[in-house]
């Protein structure tokens, strides 16, 4: 995990994260892999100048904190 915008707490971003990664009950939706855990609003976003494959997950809590989760 890394952080990419703002100054978000590692441990509810660690847990966000591993959620988003490994909990079955957090059901994402559609290729963006769209899921909202406590707050936090996590996907596969498409980036500019990477193609969606290349891309990575990301979450980002209400206030505009984000993490970047893989490569």
């Amino acid at each position: 995990m890394i952080i990419i915008a703002g100054t978000p707490s590692c441990p509810a971003a660690l847990t966000i994260s591993d959620r988003y990664l490994n909990d079955r009950t957090v059901a994402t939706q559609g290729q963006g892999r769209f899921a909202v855990i406590d707050g936090w609003n996590c996907s596969w976003p498409y980036l500019p100048d990477r193609s969606h494959a290349d891309s990575y997950l990301q979450c980002v809590d209400p206030t505009g904190n984000a993490v970047k989760i893989g490569d």
